[in-house]
């Protein structure tokens, strides 16, 4: 209840959309401000840019920022390392940070 703003991170998949779209109702219901960050973004397909604009006919924030799906990610964690260790060059290494 004390929250000016509440993040909900979701996949651009139609049962997590779904899901997202139930939820910014409820925060939306409770007088908050719902913001949706993307992640697991596949890097081509229109599915991301479907959610993005599901995102802003609700009313709900679209973070700037999209957090995209890198094989590096797993493997990096895999070794217990961060992206830019494991592949300093690599785009994983240079995706934003949230």
């Amino acid at each position: 209840k004390a929250a000016d703003i509440v993040l909900i991170p979701t996949r651009a998949e139609v049962l997590d959309i779904r899901a997202m779209t139930q939820t910014v109702r409820l925060v939306q219901q409770m007088n908050k401000r719902p913001s949706v960050v993307l992640t697991f973004c596949p890097p081509s397909g229109a599915e991301v840019e479907q959610a993005r604009k599901i995102v802003v006919q609700l009313g709900a924030d679209l973070s700037p920022v999209d957090v995209h799906l890198r094989k590096a990610f797993s493997r990096a964690q895999q070794e217990g390392l961060t992206a830019q260790e494991y592949e300093p060059t690599g785009k994983a290494a240079h995706s934003p940070r949230v």
